[in-house]
């Protein structure tokens, strides 16, 4: 059998997510509720793996994702955080090669977003070796890095399932009825 040279995982069975939200995403009920649901989906149900993928912030729901992969202690899971690098300018930032703070001291205003970037890349690039791949977006405020990532998956022909903070509870009753309906075929990408 095949096996995803991106994660490790057996391919027929491999269900890839990437978790991306907003810093200020507080309550963790809803990331680990929606992760709780594709494990069952995936891993539980159907005897699969999650591979899950998050971008490293310290806060907000990449952190949930993040303490969820780690402390769960669900089998068949597996976890990547892909920081930003905000030391490293392109084009984008204005300046390449010189300083370009913004006002949270960070070096380079676009680092978030070309990371945000190459996590979408990265899922679309496996997502012909997935059972399924997912995004699972968690918005508050019109966050601009996790509206972004999420645009950037629809435009790359991911599944992106978003969830807003004044109605999250709906969102999530919309997503568990919808892995209900999902069969294990890969996405035709």
């Amino acid at each position: 059998m095949a096996v995803d040279r991106w994660a490790g995982l057996t391919v027929a069975t491999t269900w890839r997510v990437l978790v991306t939200g907003s810093r200020i995403w507080e309550d963790p009920v809803p990331v680990i509720a929606a992760l709780n649901l594709t494990w069952v989906t995936a891993v539980a149900e159907r005897g699969g793996h999650l591979f899950v993928m998050e971008g490293d912030c310290p806060t907000g729901a990449d952190r949930w994702a993040r303490v969820w992969c780690r402390q769960a202690g669900f089998p068949g899971v597996r976890h990547q955080s892909r920081p930003a690098q905000w030391t490293v300018h392109d084009d984008r930032c204005g300046r390449p090669g010189s300083p370009c703070k913004d006002p949270a001291g960070r070096s380079c205003r676009n680092a978030g977003f070309r990371r945000n970037g190459e996590m979408v890349e990265q899922m679309r690039a496996g997502a012909q070796w997935a059972a399924q791949t997912l995004v699972l977006a968690f918005v508050r405020d019109g966050s601009s890095g996790a509206t972004q990532c999420a645009a950037a998956a629809d435009r790359a022909g991911l599944s992106v399932v978003r969830f807003s903070w004044e109605v999250w509870r709906q969102d999530l009753a919309e997503f568990a009825a919808t892995l209900q309906s999902l069969d294990a075929q890969p996405d035709q990408r």
